[in-house]
C-alpha cells in the first residue's frame, strides 16, 4: 500500500521540522507525579516537586496577564519538568502539545539577568502557549479537526514567522521581569553593531542569517519587530495581525498580508521602517561618547566574524584567550602583546558559562557530555588541562556549573546542581586528586551552607586566593558578594536588585565586573574599602569580561567591534575612572512602551507560594495518545 503523495509530504516535512529533542527520553526506572487541576497538569520525576510547585504557581500568576494583549483562553496543557538533563532550555510543541522545562539554571548573565531562572523560562513558554491557542481559528483550526495536532503545528508553523513567536515572548519576559532580554544591552550587541556599521541587510538576510557576515538570531529582529508595531498601532495590533494571518494561512504571504491590513504596510517595508528608526536611535546614542582610548592586543587579518574571549594572563607576558568564530572552531591559544598567536588546546562541547579559567599552568573550564543511553540525561563537567603535563583530566558525570581556578592551581571553585535543584557552592582540592582510569578525576570537596537556596555564578578566586568573588542570585534579585576562606564569612558588595552584573574579579581592595548601568555594557570597579563605585570603559558597543595583568599595572578586557571581541588592554590607572555619580544614563529604554502597555512590571516578584496537592503519574495513562488523525488513502 501506499500512502498519497500530499500526505507522505506531510509527514516528511513534519519529520524534518520537530525539534531533535521530541525524540529524547529519560531513565525508565524515573518515577513520575503530577499536579493537576483546570489550566495544566505539571508532571515531574521523583525529587523534583520543588521546581514543579514554583512553576505551577508562575502558571497560576501568569495565566490572565500573558492573554490581555493576545486575547487567548489556552486549554488546560501538559507542563512537563526536567531535571536530568543540564541545558537551560524550555520548548513548546504542538505534537504533541506540551511545554517542557529544563530546571537547570542558567549562569549566563546575558540570557537570565537578575531573574530567577525557573521564574523567567516559564514566562517566556507560556506566552508561546498563549500564541499558539490564538493561532487555532479558521482554516487551521479546521486542519486541526480534520488531521490533528500535527497538521495544525505544520500550518501555525509555516504561516507565522520565527521572528514573531521568539520576539513577542522576548517582549512579555521583558515587562514582566526585572531584567528580561529587551533590558539587557548584550541582546542586540551584534545587531546594533551590524546596522551602524554595515548598513541595515535585507529582510531575507536578516531573518534567514548569512554565511558571508554573522547575523545574530530572530530573537533581536522580532523583539524589535513586536515592540515597534506595538509603539506605533496599541498594544492589539498582533493579536489582529495572528488571528488573521492564520485564520487564512492557506493564503501565500497570508502574515505580510495581514500587517498591510492593520498598519497599511506590507512586512519588507515595516522592516525597513524600523531599521530606519533604530539607525538614528543607535547613532545619536553613542554620538557624544569619549570612548575609552586602548591598546588593541589581537590581529584581525581579515573581516571574518571572530571572538577574541576571556583575555586571562599568564606567567610569561602572553594571555590565554578563547578563540572562535564563522572560520574558526572553538580554541584555546596563547596570544602576546604583538598579537602573535599560539594554538593549545581544542575543547569539546564548551557548556554555557561565559568563562575561562587559568592559574599555574593549568586551564579549566566546563563542557557537556551525553549520557551514552539516555538522550535527556545529560552532565555537565569540569576539564582541566595541564599545559606542562600536557594531560587532561575530567570529573565524571557531574553537574557543576561554572569553573575557576585559584592563582596557585590547587583548588577549582565551582557551583553543584542537585537534580532536586539544591546549589552548593563548592572548592574542588586539587592537591587531594584521585584518578580513575587514568582520565576521571575524583577529589576532597568543601561545600558551602546554602539555607535560602541561592543561585551562585560565575565565582573566582581573589588575586590572592584568599577570597571568593561570586554572583548571588535570589528571589531578590542579583547581588555581588563576597566569601572570606578562612572565616567563611560573606559580605555583600553590591545589593541584591536589577543591576545586570557581570564577570565580577577581585585585585586587591578592587573588584571588576561588567554593567550595562549607563545602557550601553562597561567595565566598572567597586572599592572594596571605600565603597566608592567608578566607570572605567566608555564602549561604542560593550565591554566585558575584565583581567587584570600580574603586576598589577594592566587592565584587560574584550570590547565588541562588527566584526567580534577584540582584546583591549589601558593602565590601571584610578585617577582616569569615572565617578559613577558622573555617569550619564545614555540608554535607548526600547522596552518602555511595552512595559507601560503590560503594566505589570513587578509581576515576578508576586509570585503565590500556594502548595498543589501531588499524585502519583502513571506512565500507562498516556500510553495511547493520538496527535494526528484523518482518512487513509490507500491503493490496492
Amino acid at each position: 500500500m501506499k500512502k498519497t503523495f500530499l500526505t507522505s509530504l506531510i509527514n516528511c516535512i513534519i519529520f524534518f521540522s520537530i525539534n531533535a529533542q521530541e525524540l529524547n527520553n529519560n531513565p525508565h526506572a524515573l518515577r513520575w507525579y503530577q499536579i493537576n487541576n483546570d489550566n495544566f497538569k505539571v508532571l515531574f520525576p521523583e525529587g523534583a516537586e520543588e521546581q514543579a510547585q514554583r512553576a505551577a504557581n508562575v502558571l497560576n500568576h501568569l495565566i490572565f496577564p500573558t492573554t490581555q494583549s493576545i486575547r487567548s483562553n489556552p486549554k488546560k496543557i501538559p507542563i512537563i519538568i526536567q531535571n536530568q538533563t543540564v541545558i537551560s532550555n524550555a520548548f513548546v510543541s504542538q505534537a504533541p502539545r506540551r511545554t517542557e522545562l529544563f530546571t537547570m539554571p542558567s549562569p549566563n548573565p546575558n540570557l537570565v539577568g537578575a531573574n530567577l531562572w525557573l521564574d523567567y523560562v516559564t514566562t517566556h513558554e507560556y506566552r508561546h502557549v498563549v500564541q499558539l491557542s490564538r493561532a487555532e481559528t479558521g482554516f487551521n483550526k479546521l486542519l486541526r479537526v480534520l488531521f490533528g495536532e500535527e497538521a495544525f503545528a505544520l500550518a501555525s508553523f509555516v504561516t507565522t514567522p520565527r521572528w514573531f513567536t521568539e520576539g513577542d515572548a522576548v517582549a512579555i519576559e521583558t515587562a514582566f521581569s526585572k531584567t528580561g532580554r529587551g533590558k539587557t544591552p548584550a541582546f542586540d550587541l551584534e545587531f546594533r553593531s551590524n546596522l551602524l556599521e554595515k548598513g541595515a541587510f535585507t529582510y531575507n538576510k536578516q531573518y534567514l542569517t548569512s554565511f558571508k557576515d554573522f547575523v545574530p538570531n530572530h530573537y533581536r529582529m522580532g523583539y524589535y519587530m513586536t515592540t515597534y508595531l506595538r509603539e506605533k498601532y496599541g498594544k492589539d495590533v498582533w493579536d489582529d495581525i495572528l488571528v488573521n494571518a492564520n485564520k487564512w494561512s492557506f493564503v501565500p504571504f497570508t502574515f505580510s498580508n495581514s500587517i498591510r491590513k492593520k498598519t497599511g504596510k506590507y512586512l519588507v517595508p515595516t522592516y525597513n521602517e524600523l531599521m530606519a528608526e533604530l539607525s538614528t536611535k543607535w547613532s545619536a546614542q553613542i554620538n557624544n561618547i569619549d570612548f575609552t582610548e586602548a591598546k588593541t592586543i589581537n590581529k584581525r587579518v581579515n573581516k571574518s566574524y571572530t571572538n577574541y574571549l576571556y583575555p586571562l594572563p599568564t606567567e610569561g607576558k602572553k594571555l590565554l584567550v578563547e578563540k572562535s568564530g564563522i572560520g574558526d572552531i572553538q580554541q584555546f591559544i596563547f596570544i602576546d602583546e604583538n598579537g602573535n598567536e599560539e594554538k593549545i588546546f581544542t575543547p569539546g562541547l564548551v557548556n554555557s558559562t561565559p568563562m575561562l579559567s587559568y592559574g599555574n599552568h593549568k586551564i579549566v573550564w566546563d563542557e557537556t557530555e551525553a549520557d551514552i543511553r539516555w538522550p535527556m540525561r545529560n552532565y555537565s563537567v569540569i576539564k582541566i588541562y595541564d599545559i606542562k603535563e600536557n594531560r587532561l583530566l575530567r570529573t565524571k558525570k557531574t553537574r557543576y556549573i561554572g569553573a575557576a581556578i585559584s592563582n596557585d592551581g590547587k583548588k577549582i571553585v565551582t557551583t553543584n546542581v542537585s537534580l532536586e535543584n539544591q546549589n552548593t557552592l563548592t572548592i574542588l582540592d586539587l592537591t587531594a586528586l584521585k584518578s580513575i582510569d587514568g582520565q576521571y578525576i575524583e577529589t576532597e570537596l568543601q561545600e558551602f551552607l546554602n539555607p535560602e537556596n541561592a543561585f551562585y555564578s560565575m565565582s573566582r578566586f581573589s588575586n590572592d586566593d584568599s577570597e571568593l568573588i561570586s554572583l548571588k542570585t535570589t528571589v531578590k534579585g542579583k547581588s555581588l558578594v563576597l566569601i572570606d576562606l578562612a572565616t567563611l564569612e560573606e559580605t555583600e558588595v553590591i545589593p541584591a536588585g536589577k543591576e545586570n552584573i557581570g564577570h565580577p574579579v577581585k585585585h586587591n581592595n578592587y573588584i571588576f565586573y561588567n554593567s550595562p548601568f549607563n545602557g550601553i555594557d562597561n567595565i566598572y570597579v567597586i572599592n572594596f574599602e571605600s565603597g566608592q563605585k567608578f566607570q572605567v570603559t566608555n564602549s561604542k558597543y560593550g565591554s566585558y569580561n575584565p583581567a587584570i595583568s600580574n603586576d598589577g599595572l594592566t587592565i584587560y578586557y574584550n570590547n565588541f567591534t562588527g566584526n567580534g571581541m577584540d582584546i583591549k588592554s589601558i593602565d590601571f590607572n584610578p585617577d582616569a575612572w569615572i565617578p559613577i555619580n558622573e555617569t550619564v544614563d545614555i540608554g535607548i529604554h526600547y522596552y518602555q512602551t511595552v512595559v507601560e502597555q503590560e503594566d505589570n512590571p513587578d509581576l515576578l516578584e508576586k509570585v503565590p507560594t500556594e502548595n498543589f496537592k501531588v499524585e502519583r503519574y502513571r506512565k500507562s495513562s498516556g500510553l495511547v495518545r493520538p496527535v494526528g488523525w484523518g482518512p487513509l488513502f490507500t491503493t490496492t
